[in-house]
């Protein structure tokens, strides 16, 4: 009986705990259905690929913006790198545009940078402009569109329009042929009408300094020497061509070959240049140089200044196209210049390109060799006759060759432009125009395709937003509206200070459609005097001193034990010290950190070595950015994994990480030399417990053994868009006029000076400074705002120091 009644108890225990876990799980399933409900309608972002979420031009922001902006109703398309997922639930969209600062700016101050790099989840590289104004690229104005029209006798044409073109048909004219020049065209406004000598095309001081033309009272020319030609110049002064070709080496972009012609075209020096450097690239394709030309070469730079200063008369003026990158290379300043670059002006800081120049102008094929590269002397002749030309005819002359409209008919007789809505015909067609048209257009056009589509007017993006019906506003400083002489928006405001423009935005811009903010404190503090010192601070980041070891020590063990770690960029031993130690820079932080982690106490050759990082004054803050780093939004769920098997692939990386939930991305670097898959990556998960359970599937001995048993990981600290910490300190050379992709490396250096640097410490007080003007402004900002903070990117003597965007929308923070 008492059995019965224990198992009647127990069954009615057990049936109201059936009961109590039904309840439960119908509240979890309530509050899943309410959680569903609450972000099914927030708008957000995602991208195509891993691949694609690292850099970004401005067009594919212009593509973003457009879309966010005015959606599909308006015609608009999904950008092509990412998704905007329920854009019509967007509330407005923000661009905040913070000038003078870079990427390397933004790391070494990144714990001043609170702000930014805790609100926005999206951090990626911004690539060069193509104009010297970066608002007229985001914002489409260096675009051009194709629009149908109908001719009077019912036959369709077709018409390209740019946004900056000056000159117009005359098409109400009885003389089809002929063409009105306006005063607003960009040749006019620059030299007048009327002929004048050689002297007025020379290129003035305030271009020098724009352009960085090497320049005696500029920082980083110290060394160069002058050409000696300190001669008055007169318009009867001779006239030479210059052109050079560069090999990439270890200490960057070094000079190859010099060829310089008189004023009639004789080349009078053509010369091929040993550069100091080991040469890592011989840039065949654009130089025409190879290993075999250069083999027995004995010249070097010195050798050709001295030639150069000889020929050279003292009144002589150099001729070329973007002679600035030339004279870099010769490491030379010379005053007297003509830049054809320069010469024959575009609006909006474009630059027509050589070989376009010599076909339209000249009537000469040039460049057309792709497989030996450019003949410089080639080059130098083109340049030196196009300056005789313009001399010769004058500006008005010019002007009449409606340059612009021969680079849009181009377009449309020869090439196919890359259609940004060409899927479904609506809005405007848009092709990038400028010195990367050549490149992206390659076949003829099918006129029929385009015709087909509906009737297609230009209209740049703050105006389709105005014609749409919404509000849009810029607020900047007033330097910002002399330099934007295209771009008009419903309303503007120009401010004396970045106070008053914080102000001005909090009450314009959470009223308005589309918005473009601008701050320039950084801009007017130069920051080329420590951008070195930064480079260093932030390479001393990956640098750890391992020690300390017999005298007999071999130093081959040494690097294998250090590179389990990760990649190493050099090993060397610590000169003057007691016992031997050794510093070893790694590419990437967590390589350093990891050493730190594993390799503390291990015992080599019966030493027990220790593993630490430099502490200097400029390191005490590394601590606390290292641990900042890997709480960062942009490195969640994210780790760091070296040790893989030489020869796994991408798949095979994909195929074993995915075990243990969904991946987000994947980045698996490769050696620019070699083309090989280099020995570590980043696994970014969907969410925390798929990340924790590849850290400890690693952690154990044989969880890695598929791709290699030794392998070591982390939570990974450096942020997808950089792959390897050192990029950070690799310069460019693709600079705002040109998009020939060529990499300047930078020599790695350690600072060892120990004195503060009050410069940096005042750059230090302003990053913080601006980063609470745009909290201020982001707290403005109504939820669901799609917000855009662009760093642009700094000129150097170097060459481009890349920018960042930083993106995101603003959610409730309730």
């Amino acid at each position: 009986m008492c059995s019965l009644k224990r198992h009647h108890s127990q069954s009615s225990l057990d049936e109201s705990k059936s009961k109590r876990k039904c309840r439960c799980s119908s509240v979890e399933k309530d509050k899943t259905h309410a959680q569903t409900e609450k972000f099914k309608d927030i708008p957000s972002i995602s991208f195509v690929s891993s691949a694609t979420c690292c850099a970004v031009s401005h067009k594919q922001i212009y593509e973003l913006l457009k879309y966010a902006a005015l959606g599909r109703c308006n015609g608009a398309t999904q950008p092509s790198w990412c998704r905007i997922h329920h854009q019509k639930y967007l509330s407005s969209t923000v661009v905040i545009v913070l000038h003078g600062i870079n990427q390397l700016h933004f790391y070494r101050f990144y714990l001043q940078f609170r702000h930014l790099r805790k609100a926005f989840r999206h951090r990626l590289s911004l690539l060069p402009s193509p104009s010297s104004d970066i608002i007229t690229t985001i914002l489409g104005e260096n675009y051009i569109s194709i629009s149908r029209k109908t001719t009077r006798s019912g036959e369709q044409n077709t018409d390209i329009q740019a946004c900056s073109s000056a000159t117009v048909a005359n098409e109400s004219s009885d003389s089809p042929g002929t063409t009105i020049i306006s005063n607003s065209d960009p040749i006019v406004q620059k030299y007048g009408a009327e002929k004048q000598g050689l002297t007025s095309y020379l290129v003035s001081e305030e271009e020098m300094k724009q352009y960085k033309y090497p320049l005696t009272d500029c920082p980083g020319f110290e060394d160069f020497i002058h050409t000696g030609c300190t001669g008055p110049v007169t318009d009867n002064s001779p006239l030479f061509g210059l052109d050079c070709e560069m090999c990439l080496t270890e200490n960057g972009s070094e000079l190859a070959r010099i060829s310089v012609v008189d004023a009639g075209g004789c080349c009078v020096m053509d010369e091929l240049v040993k550069p100091k450097a080991r040469i890592i690239n011989y840039l065949t394709r654009f130089s025409g140089i190879t290993r075999k030309m250069l083999r027995h070469v004995k010249t070097r730079l010195k050798d050709v200044q001295d030639r150069l200063k000889q020929l050279l008369p003292t009144d002589a003026v150099l001729v070329g196209h973007s002679l600035e990158n030339d004279l870099r290379a010769l490491q030379m300043i010379h005053h007297n210049i003509i830049d054809t670059s320069l010469l024959y002006p575009r609006e909006l800081g474009q630059k027509f390109k050589l070989k376009f120049l010599a076909q339209a102008v000249l009537g000469k094929v040039i460049q057309c060799r792709k497989e030996v590269g450019h003949d410089p002397s080639e080059d130098a002749r083109a340049a030196l006759q196009l300056a005789q030309f313009f001399i010769s005819q004058g500006p008005w002359k010019v002007a009449e060759l409606n340059l612009e409209d021969t680079v849009q008919r181009r377009v449309m007789n020869g090439r196919r432009p890359t259609l940004l809505d060409k899927s479904q015909h609506q809005g405007p067609l848009i092709v990038q125009e400028g010195s990367s048209l050549q490149q992206n257009i390659i076949a003829p056009v099918n006129k029929t395709e385009v015709l087909n589509g509906s009737d297609l007017i230009f209209d740049n993006l703050q105006d389709a937003v105005g014609s749409a019906g919404k509000a849009t506003v810029f607020v900047g400083r007033k330097e910002h509206f002399t330099e934007m002489k295209q771009v008009t928006f419903r309303r503007s405001v120009q401010c004396t200070s970045d106070q008053e423009v914080l102000k001005t935005a909090k009450q314009e811009v959470p009223s308005a459609a589309f918005s473009v903010v601008q701050f320039s404190a950084f801009s007017e503090s130069s920051t080329l005097s420590v951008d070195n010192e930064i480079e260093c601070h932030l390479n001393e980041m990956c640098v750890v001193y391992v020690g300390p070891f017999r005298e007999d020590f071999c130093l081959a063990s040494v690097k294998k034990i250090v590179k389990a770690c990760g990649p190493i960029e050099s090993v060397s031993i610590i000169p003057n010290t007691e016992k031997l130690h050794v510093c070893v820079q790694y590419e990437v932080l967590e390589g350093a950190e990891l050493a730190i982690e594993v390799l503390n106490g291990l015992e080599v050759e019966g030493v027990p070595i220790k593993v630490q990082r430099p502490v200097k004054e400029t390191t005490l803050d590394n601590e606390n950015i290292l641990l900042e780093l890997e709480k960062d939004v942009v490195n969640k769920n994210a780790i760091y994994v070296t040790g893989i098997k030489k020869n796994s692939t991408e798949n095979d990386v994909v195929k074993h990480f995915s075990h243990f939930g969904q991946l987000e991305a994947v980045i698996y670097p490769k050696d620019a030399k070699t083309g090989k898959y280099k020995k570590y990556c980043f696994i970014k998960y969907q969410n925390s417990e798929s990340c924790e359970n590849a850290l400890q599937w690693c952690a154990s001995p044989t969880g890695c053994g598929v791709l290699r048993k030794r392998m070591k990981k982390r939570r990974a600290l450096t942020p997808g868009h950089l792959q390897a910490w050192i990029n950070l300190t690799h310069y460019s050379t693709v600079g705002a006029a040109s998009w020939d992709a060529e990499v300047k490396h930078t020599p790695v250096s350690i600072r060892t000076d120990e004195s503060p640097h009050t410069t940096e410490k005042e750059l230090k007080d302003l990053a913080k400074l601006v980063d609470k003007k745009v909290k201020k402004l982001y707290k403005s900002l109504p939820n669901e705002t799609l917000c855009l903070v662009l760093l642009p990117g700094t000129e150097s003597c170097q060459g481009f120091m890349p920018g960042m965007c930083l993106l995101g929308i603003k959610e409730d923070e309730s």
